[in-house]
């Protein structure tokens, strides 16, 4: 909902990025689960089963560029306006989207609307399920105060402790228990607790790659360490997927998942580094940055350029060609499309649309496309309606 001023583009891109796995991930045996009707060993599988693992960075991303902009000292407020101001306008949207929700599906299930029960779910946040992650960012929203003293507090050494405890509890730990019980690990009775909450720790871990992670520290073999990181556990639960499947016989959408999320820390913060790179300006005269190349200044060049630097030292920049407007304007949009893409994905056009395409693109061809024409059209809508007066504030 924020914006930054100038426009970010790594941000503007990391939503992007963050929204599409967001639709892939509603799109079922389509496209989320299609891995599942390939062969094991078939290369079409894993292909489609490392991409459903990835997409599960994509709420992970918008609490990270959530905390990226909103964590900084620049954005210190006396804890009433965040209550009132940020979390109250959060609120408003939620309540207003889920009245929506509510009404389409009384129509959808020829229902009666009942005002008790769209407070109980309401309450409950089961309106509509997909929007769960927009609940746990307003709840982001309402401890903002205490989570910028707890970013802005922390020293780096203390973030990458963070950051190796979630990867060795989270994924590594797990692991060794798949491989220990073969037939079904015990339910741990260990916790990280709060340190765990996605939106808690990654809002966090994105102020941290914004604010601490120096622009030197992006060269290319440290993004090759942290892509090839990336391969490795993509791998690792791709395996331990099809091999709880082959062993129990069992493979449904719900219980595939259990190991999507092993290293999900390690993916998101290097599509986070990634883009941040990508997106750079260009350096003045004489500075050098570790592992650049011509082609990747010239890149970089294109998209945007340095205007000097804020207090702190951090380069602003600006867009300077029509592919970096378009960018911003598209990042723009993906708010709405958040809120709106359960109806936006159900519209008999474009799920027509996808019907028409699978015989020319096969199955995740046509879903891929039909994904792009979803995001197009929401973005599109949100960026208008972010030009009507009073619809601003709350988009």
């Amino acid at each position: 909902m924020s914006r930054t001023s100038p426009r970010k583009l790594h941000i503007e891109a990391l939503r992007i990025v963050a929204a599409l796995f967001v639709l892939l991930n509603h799109t079922g045996e389509e496209g989320f689960f299609l891995f599942a009707a390939q062969p094991a060993t078939s290369p079409l599988c894993w292909a489609y089963l490392s991409l459903s693992i990835l997409c599960k960075a994509a709420v992970p991303l918008f609490f990270m560029a959530s905390g990226a902009l909103l964590l900084t000292d620049r954005r210190e407020e006396p804890p009433h306006v965040t209550l009132t101001r940020r979390a109250g306008r959060m609120a408003a949207v939620l309540l207003l989207t889920s009245l929506g929700y509510e009404i389409w599906h009384c129509r959808l299930w020829e229902t009666p609307f009942s005002v008790l029960h769209f407070l109980e779910g309401l309450y409950q946040g089961s309106i509509c399920t997909p929007l769960w992650y927009l609940y746990a960012y307003l709840g982001m929203l309402v401890c903002l105060p205490l989570l910028r003293r707890l970013a802005q507090g922390l020293r780096d050494a203390e973030f990458r402790y963070w950051i190796r405890c979630l990867l060795l509890f989270q994924g590594v730990v797990p692991v060794a228990a798949a491989l220990l019980w073969p037939d079904g690990a015990p339910a741990s009775g260990f916790s990280l607790g709060w340190a765990a909450m996605q939106a808690v720790c990654y809002p966090c871990l994105g102020y941290f790659a914004e604010h601490r992670v120096p622009r030197e520290a992006l060269s290319h073999k440290a993004m090759g360490k942290l892509a090839a990181g990336c391969l490795a556990g993509v791998g690792v639960s791709a395996a331990l997927t099809l091999l709880a499947a082959r062993r129990s016989g069992i493979c449904t959408e719900a219980q595939s998942q259990s190991f999507f999320t092993l290293f999900t820390p390690l993916y998101a913060l290097t599509i986070y580094l990634g883009l941040r790179r990508l997106c750079l300006p260009r350096p003045a005269a004489g500075d050098v940055l570790p592992g650049r190349s011509k082609s990747c200044h010239v890149a970089e060049d294109v998209l945007q350029k340095s205007c000097g630097a804020d207090p702190d030292g951090v380069p602003r920049t600006v867009a300077r060609s029509r592919w970096a407007r378009l960018l911003c304007a598209a990042g723009e949009g993906t708010f709405f499309l958040y809120l709106s893409h359960v109806w936006i994905m159900n519209l008999p056009l474009l799920r027509a649309l996808r019907t028409a395409l699978c015989p020319v693109l096969g199955e995740m061809g046509a879903t891929l496309a039909y994904l792009i024409a979803v995001f197009l059209v929401g973005d599109l809508a949100g960026w208008a309606l972010r030009r009507v007066p009073g619809v601003r504030k709350l988009l």
